[in-house]
């Protein structure tokens, strides 16, 4: 790895955060806010708390079975999502925040636990959108206050946050337009795709480490 692997986690938080912000204004009309808001302040707690205890465990065998299970979970909701009906309600926000929390303070990884949730909760494109992203804001806010705290990252760090947030937002003016245009239908097979992939390379990164150690 070019970084340790709590610097790492710390810049993967830190490099969308302009991306963040810029998305969740241009969809803010569509925001679902009570989601959003149990959803996040539930899941930055729990973030704060296991983000803790990560900076000195060694989680690659517990990653590998949190990739398997994203896979498991990408498959089921992309077989079965016209069956499977979430409300957006506080209380399924919140439930999706400890799951989001969990991933985010142990693994650096918050989005697929609520990506399942929101494409399946909200109902158009934008609010997925705009919701998930302000969600995205949040946590990642209280993660980088968290990291740095404990010397995760520092000053120096801070042209490849640049350099990665102006990349981020290229991609952003790219794909805007094409994303409003997709069916719902598409965006959350795209969704599950996502985080399939993410499970994937989760397991393959954690294997790699453990036979770099080996």
């Amino acid at each position: 790895m070019l970084f340790p692997l709590n610097t790492a986690v710390g810049l993967a938080v830190a490099i969308p955060i302009i991306s963040n912000l810029a998305l969740g204004l241009i969809y803010r009309k569509h925001v679902q806010w009570k989601v959003v808001l149990s959803c996040g302040i539930v899941s930055a707690v729990i973030s704060v708390l296991f983000a803790t205890l990560s900076l000195s465990w060694n989680e690659n065998y517990v990653k590998i079975g949190l990739g398997f299970v994203l896979i498991v979970l990408a498959i089921y909701f992309d077989r079965y999502s016209e069956n499977i009906h979430i409300k957006p309600t506080i209380r399924n926000g919140a439930i999706a925040g400890i799951a989001g929390g969990l991933g985010n303070g142990l693994f650096g990884l918050a989005g697929p636990p609520v990506g399942l949730f929101f494409a399946a909760a909200l109902p158009e494109n934008a609010a997925y959108l705009g919701s998930i992203q302000f969600y995205f804001l949040l946590i990642n806010v209280v993660a980088i206050a968290t990291r740095t705290a404990h010397h995760a990252f520092g000053l120096e760090h801070i042209p490849m946050i640049i350099a990665g947030s102006i990349t981020s937002c290229l991609g952003i003016w790219l794909g805007i337009h094409f994303f409003e245009k997709l069916p719902k239908k598409t965006v959350r097979r795209l969704v599950y795709l996502a985080i399939a992939i993410g499970g994937l390379n989760a397991i393959a990164q954690s294997i790699i480490q453990l036979l770099s150690k080996s």
